[in-house]
C-alpha cells in the first residue's frame, strides 16, 4: 500500500473473471490521498446520541395502534430505500455501459455526463439516510426502534462501500483510467444486489406476527378498506358480518343469489366451476350486480379495463364475443381491493352497438399474496372469520361512450 494512513474497508466481491476476493482493508490509489473518505458529521456522532434521543413510550398506545405505526414506518422506509437503491443500480448500469464504448473508442465525454448523473443520485441516498435517522430518532416505539436501528447502520456500511466506489471512480476519470473506472462502478452496481434482500429479510417478521390476533386484524382491513371505496368496503362487509347488515348496499346495487342454481343458466356452469377451483365448494351465496351498480361503473372506468378494450379492439368491432380473459383491477383502488383479478365471462356488441359483458369474481384471498393487506385477509379467511362467495357484474357500455375509449 502507498497510503498505509488511508486504509479503506472493501467488502467480498467476485471480479469479472470469476475470481472470488474476501473482503480486506486497502490503501487508496496513487494520487487519491486528497480523496474525503470521511462521512456526514451525523454518522461520526451516531454512536451515544440515539440512545438518550429517544421517547419514552406513550403510556396510551394500545399493543394494537404501536403495530400498526411499526409496520407503516417499517415498510415505508424498506419502500423508500428499495426505490432509491433500483434508481442507483439503474444509473449506474448506464455508466457501466458508457465506460465499455469509451474503452473502445475514447471518447470520455459521455462517460463525465453519465457519472454527474450518477452522483446526483447517490447523493439521493444519503438524503434518504438522513431520513432514516430521523425516523429513528422520532420513533416512539421500543420494538420499531430496533429494526430501523438495524437498518441504518447496515445502510450506513453499505453507503460507506459506494462513497469510495464513487471516489475511486472520479480519480479515474480525471486520470483516464478506464480499467478502475469499470472495476469500482462494478463494485458500485452489486452492492444493490444485497439491498433488496436485505430490507426483505428485516421486515417480513412485522408482517406474519399479528397471525395470532386475526380478530384484530379483520377490524384493521374493514378500516383500511372503509377509507379505499364504497365497494371495496361493502364487499369485506359482505364478508365478514352478517348479510342483513349489507341490505341496503345490495338492493340499490343488484341482488343476493342464495345458490349458484338460482342463476341463469348459461352462467351456472362456468361460475360453479370458478368456485369450485377456487374456493374448494360446490355452492355458495353470491351478489349479482347490475350495470348501473357503482361497483360496475368502478370496473368500467378503471385503467386496466379500459386498456382490455383497446387490446381486443378488432374483436369487438367485428361484433365477435371476447370470453374467458382475466384482468387485474388494480391500481383502481376501489374496484382493486373489492375484486383484484377478475374473469370476463364474455364480451359483446349488442343489437344497439352497446358494450355488454359478464365479469365474474371470487371473494377470496390467495396464499402468499406479496401485499400485506392480502396477507393478513388471507390469514382471517384460515381462521374461518370471513365467508368466501362470488360476484358477478353486469357491465354495458353505450355506443356514443365506448366509441371514445378506444384509440383509433
Amino acid at each position: 500500500m502507498t497510503n498505509n494512513e488511508e486504509k479503506v474497508h472493501v467488502r467480498a466481491y467476485v471480479k469479472d473473471d470469476g475470481t472470488k476476493v474476501k473482503e480486506h482493508y486497502r490503501g487508496l490509489p496513487d494520487g487519491m490521498s486528497d480523496v474525503s473518505t470521511e462521512t456526514d458529521n451525523y454518522n461520526t456522532i451516531l454512536y451515544g446520541k440515539i440512545e438518550k434521543s429517544l421517547p419514552t413510550r406513550a403510556e396510551n398506545l394500545s399493543k394494537e395502534s404501536m403495530y400498526l405505526d411499526e409496520m407503516h414506518t417499517l415498510l415505508d422506509a424498506r419502500e423508500h430505500a428499495e426505490n432509491t437503491a433500483k434508481k442507483s443500480k439503474e444509473y449506474a448500469a448506464k455508466f457501466i455501459d458508457k465506460v465499455e464504448r469509451a474503452q473502445l473508442n475514447g471518447n470520455l465525454g459521455e462517460v463525465r455526463k453519465s457519472f454527474e448523473e450518477l452522483q446526483a443520485v447517490h447523493q439521493e441516498q444519503h438524503i434518504q439516510h438522513k431520513e432514516l435517522l430521523m425516523k429513528l430518532v422520532y420513533t416512539n416505539n421500543q420494538k420499531e426502534y430496533s429494526k430501523l436501528y438495524k437498518m441504518y447502520i447496515a445502510q450506513r456500511e453499505r453507503l460507506l462501500d459506494k462513497d469510495y466506489n464513487m471516489n475511486v471512480i472520479k480519480w479515474a476519470i480525471d486520470n483516464k483510467n478506464i480499467t478502475m473506472m469499470k472495476q469500482h462502478a462494478k463494485e458500485y452496481y452489486n452492492t444493490y444486489n444485497e439491498v433488496y434482500n436485505y430490507y426483505k429479510n428485516i421486515t417480513n417478521p412485522i408482517r406474519t406476527v399479528m397471525h395470532g390476533h386475526p380478530n384484530f386484524q379483520k377490524t384493521s382491513i374493514g378500516l383500511v378498506m372503509n377509507f379505499s371505496g364504497e365497494d371495496a368496503h361493502a364487499l369485506w362487509k359482505i364478508a365478514t358480518e352478517d348479510i342483513s347488515t349489507s341490505e341496503q348496499y345490495i338492493n340499490k346495487n343488484g341482488r343476493f343469489v342464495k345458490s349458484i342454481s338460482d342463476l341463469p343458466p348459461n352462467l351456472q356452469k362456468i361460475v360453479r366451476s370458478k368456485v369450485q377451483e377456487q374456493l374448494h365448494q360446490n355452492d355458495t351465496f353470491g351478489i349479482m350486480f347490475h350495470s348501473n351498480s357503482s361497483l360496475s361503473k368502478s370496473i368500467e372506468n378503471s385503467f386496466k379495463f379500459r386498456k382490455f378494450l383497446n387490446e381486443n379492439k378488432k374483436n369487438i368491432l367485428k361484433s365477435s364475443i371476447v370470453a374467458n380473459k382475466s384482468i387485474n383491477t388494480y391500481p383502481n383502488w376501489n374496484s382493486g381491493l373489492a375484486l383484484g383479478h377478475i374473469d370476463i365471462i364474455d364480451l359483446r356488441l349488442d343489437s344497439d352497438l352497446n358494450i355488454r359483458a359478464h365479469i365474474l369474481d371470487t371473494y377470496d384471498f390467495n396464499e402468499n399474496d406479496p401485499n400485506p393487506a392480502v396477507e393478513w385477509a388471507r390469514n382471517v379467511q384460515e381462521h374461518r372469520l370471513l365467508k368466501n362467495y362470488f360476484t358477478i357484474t353486469e357491465i354495458s357500455i353505450p355506443f356514443a361512450k365506448w366509441i371514445y375509449l378506444l384509440d383509433f
